[in-house]
């Protein structure tokens, strides 16, 4: 068989490799044939390198954010139905003398539910136990906003050390001062002595926590505000519990009752 001849762009190679035909017009700027290329600038190639490193940390961060269940989805994307449902309680409230009226059952939860849920974190003793103590709906205060209760006490009320009493609380437009509000609610309680912790992020708004110092029975209070949709959760637990421990048990029980009340 013969061998074609190559084309005619092509001729054969010679002692310098492949002659590829004799030389096109040269536009200016160009590169003549056989010359080198020009050097590329570095800082090119650093600068996208510096924008393609930035991409993959956003996304990496968007991720990370999106599977921690918290940070893409916090709980606040709900405050507007919570609002919207503790206004309709407050709406259809009928106030006795003492601003207070009394509900069938607790729109935060069922307190065993709730009880279960603290009680990783706090051991609420015979309390867990108890009947409901009540829920009500509580008009506002010169120190209060109207809120949404529900409380439980032990039978026996315990001994020292033990939980004597929790309470579920759901305020409704609280003053942007939280830590504030704990101090004229304790102060209205007749302690002198309370401490108030710093505020913590979570789920979209801040954790707020303080006790009452009392001697006998110390009562630590937590409170969740999502100030974006004016709504804000307390959990309030007498006796055998500290500032962390309550904070702990809101986070715990703070998921469910905000389900509850978004419906």
């Amino acid at each position: 068989m013969s061998t074609p001849p190559p084309p005619p762009y092509l001729s054969a190679p010679g002692p310098g490799g492949p002659d590829f035909g004799p030389p096109g017009p040269v536009s200016p700027g160009g590169l003549t044939p056989g010359a080198a290329p020009p050097k590329r600038s570095p800082i090119r190639f650093v600068v996208i390198g510096v924008v393609l490193a930035a991409i993959a940390a956003a996304v990496v961060i968007w991720v990370t954010r999106s599977d921690d269940g918290g940070s893409a989805k916090t709980l606040t994307s709900k405050g507007k139905a919570v609002h919207t449902a503790l206004q309709g309680f407050i709406d259809d409230a009928d106030f006795n003398s003492d601003g207070e009226s009394d509900l069938s059952r607790c729109p935060l939860g069922r307190l065993k539910q709730l009880d279960v849920l603290v009680s990783d974190e706090v051991d609420l003793g015979d309390v867990a136990d108890a009947d409901d103590g009540g829920a009500k709906v509580k008009d506002s205060t010169d120190v209060e906003p109207q809120q949404v209760q529900c409380s439980q006490i032990s039978p026996s009320y315990g001994s020292e050390g033990d939980v004597v009493a929790v309470l579920y609380a759901a305020l409704l437009d609280p003053e942007r001062d939280i830590d504030g509000y704990l101090q004229d609610v304790i102060g209205t309680e007749g302690e002198s002595d309370p401490t108030v912790g710093d505020p913590v992020a979570f789920e979209g708004g801040s954790i707020h926590r303080a006790c009452d110092g009392n001697d006998v029975i110390e009562t630590c209070y937590a409170v969740w505000a999502d100030q974006g949709n004016k709504v804000a959760i307390e959990l309030a637990i007498a006796g055998g519990a500290s500032e962390g421990d309550v904070t702990k048990a809101l986070e715990a029980v703070l998921p469910t009752i905000i389900d509850n009340l978004a419906g």
